[in-house]
């Protein structure tokens, strides 16, 4: 019987070895997995952040050209940090526009007093704003000493 009881016990023995000879390979295994998986781990997370970045950009780009007009608000935060020769693009680009403007101004003023009965004046508006009422509402207190008018 004595002999019984010593064969149990080392299967006893023999398995409680086992069962920790597992968890120890089954420790290496999964610390062996994880270093080899970091890099790719690391890989697949850049990949997944630049593809946010991008859907976030085109996003953004979207929003952006659905031909929303900008509040004049966000134009002039925008506008805050130009240089001198951009600001002096600008404001070209600006003068160049109202001169337009009121350049067809003219022209339809010319026609109305060419029309006897003044019907041109209901076809073609006159604008309403002074180019340099807009080029004057540009200067900011902040910024009007480092964009002199010219």
């Amino acid at each position: 019987m004595e002999q019984i009881t010593e064969e149990l016990k080392k299967m006893v023995k023999a398995g409680m070895g086992a069962v920790a000879t597992g968890v120890e390979i089954t420790q290496e295994a999964i610390e062996t997995f994880a270093k080899k998986g970091e890099p790719i781990y690391q890989q697949a997370k850049s990949v997944v952040s630049d593809a946010a970045d991008k859907v976030r950009q085109a996003v953004n780009d979207g929003i952006q050209n659905m031909n929303c007009k900008p509040k004049a608000e966000e134009i002039i935060n925008k506008v805050k940090d130009l240089t001198q020769d951009e600001w002096e693009q600008i404001r070209g680009a600006v003068d160049d526009f109202f001169a337009q403007a009121k350049e067809k101004a003219e022209q339809a003023e010319t026609a109305a007093e060419e029309t006897p009965d003044g019907a041109a004046d209901a076809e073609t508006p006159k604008p309403d704003v002074d180019p340099m009422d807009i080029a004057e509402s540009m200067q900011t207190p902040d910024n009007a000493d480092d964009h002199p008018e010219e």
